[in-house]
């Protein structure tokens, strides 16, 4: 049996209504009555926070989703870091 991880991986929290559009995508909170609107690295970094990946995964999955066409490893890095704290600011991410 694997060890559990010395830090939670990054979960979103659940209830939220979520759609794709061509240009990222876009969340609902009903409770909240709040939209939440994303660019598309921020929707994919969404789309990965099922409490199975590590950020750097996450990283990872995403360099492979953009190929050769996406920003360097430390920029994606830095977007990673950006888009899960902003989920974390707004109450998106799980505790």
């Amino acid at each position: 049996m694997p060890a559990e991880p010395s830090v939670p991986l990054p979960r979103r929290r659940e209830g939220f209504l979520y759609q794709e559009v061509s240009d990222g995508g876009v969340l609902f909170d009903p409770v909240a009555e709040k939209m939440y609107v994303l660019n598309p690295s921020a929707a994919f970094i969404w789309n990965s926070l099922d409490g199975h990946r590590t950020k750097e995964g996450i990283v990872e999955d995403l360099r492979e989703a953009l190929g050769d066409s996406g920003p360097d490893g430390e920029a994606l890095k830095r977007d990673v870091e950006r888009s899960l704290s902003d989920f974390a600011r707004q109450g998106l991410l799980e505790s």
